[in-house]
């Protein structure tokens, strides 16, 4: 439930919305805390859909654990 498109691209949204109302604020714990996720598997899904975004071809799986560490 946590894959989906529209849940993944709900939780960017609220994340960018986040941060962008405060920079300091753990905009992440807070959206893993409010939907029972684990904050890591969150902050996956959060830089999988930046690196979407930002990338010209989706991002490897060793390149997003090496950026997650």
């Amino acid at each position: 439930k946590h894959h989906t498109s529209e849940a993944i691209e709900s939780y960017y949204q609220r994340y960018l919305n986040g941060v962008g109302r405060n920079g300091a604020a753990p905009v992440l714990l807070e959206l893993a805390n409010e939907v029972d996720y684990a904050p890591s598997l969150m902050a996956r899904i959060i830089l999988e859909r930046f690196l979407q975004e930002h990338e010209e071809t989706p991002p490897s799986k060793s390149v997003i654990n090496s950026m997650l560490r």
